[in-house]
């Protein structure tokens, strides 16, 4: 790993997450444009593990030689899907994507080390949609639960719904999170367990952000308890089993590296 990987590699572990401006280009995503309009026609049919265009994209060289440059081994979490929704204002809160939500809590906190991550590829961007990523920076840390940031960002999450904090909430999400407004093609990658959401910056009416959302990681613990979480907990194990050409997924995986066994069974 060189230096500026190195770089890279701390700052993700230091803060949480690292953004990366205009990594892919617009003749880098065209295909992927077409199974955004194959989900909305296909709605709950809609498989992306049978999806050539999201395969395509997911074991892309551009996105593998960035993971292989910051990771020694990194396999895909069998988990990917295109987010392509609203975002009203005072609907939304901090979240994380792991399974063990709350700091401290669970198997997934168990060495502070969580090393399964979400990865995020743009296809909108914020200045057209209002739209944009805020990330609480060290939130994947247990020791952020004794943080005065973690005693606004419940605030923040009770206050959901209600129309009268609006002014207050955007205060308090501006004071523990740093905002990130990205274009179309940019990548974000941040731990799975640091405290997210998308925030409205300002209100367009209609705006519907795009993304591809794909989750990776590192060989361990970690990942088999998210393995287990996501297929089976989740139930997406039967997206992937059940299909006859799902072998173009499997295979492309293998042929990248990033592939990783498919726990048909639920392991304690």
């Amino acid at each position: 790993m060189d230096n500026n990987n190195k770089i890279e590699k701390n700052e993700l572990n230091e803060k949480g997450f690292i953004y990366f401006g205009n990594l892919f280009n617009e003749d880098d995503l065209k295909d992927i444009e077409k199974s955004f309009l194959l989900k909305e026609e296909e709605k709950q049919d809609y498989n992306e593990y049978v999806d050539l265009d999201v395969i395509n994209l997911l074991t892309s060289e551009k996105l593998v030689k960035k993971l292989n440059k910051l990771f020694p081994k990194i396999f895909h979490m069998h988990d990917v899907n295109l987010l392509d929704t609203p975002l009203l204002e005072n609907t939304y809160t901090f979240h994380r994507d792991n399974r063990d939500r709350r700091t401290g809590k669970g198997p997934d906190w168990i060495n502070d080390n969580y090393n399964v991550y979400t990865l995020i590829v743009y296809l909108t961007d914020s200045k057209s949609t209002g739209i944009s990523l805020r990330i609480i920076p060290k939130s994947h840390r247990t020791s952020y639960q004794k943080t005065l940031s973690n005693f606004i960002r419940s605030i923040f999450s009770a206050s959901r719904n209600l129309n009268l904090f609006n002014f207050f909430r955007k205060k308090m999400e501006s004071f523990i999170s740093e905002n990130i407004e990205y274009k179309k093609g940019d990548m974000v990658i941040f731990h799975a367990n640091v405290y997210h959401t998308g925030s409205i910056n300002k209100f367009i009416k209609g705006t519907r952000r795009k993304a591809f959302v794909a989750r990776f990681g590192e060989p361990g613990v970690h990942m088999s308890n998210y393995l287990n979480y996501i297929l089976h907990e989740r139930k997406l194990i039967d997206k992937i089993t059940k299909p006859k050409n799902i072998d173009q997924y499997i295979n492309a995986l293998k042929k990248k590296n990033i592939y990783t066994e498919i726990p048909v069974n639920k392991t304690v």
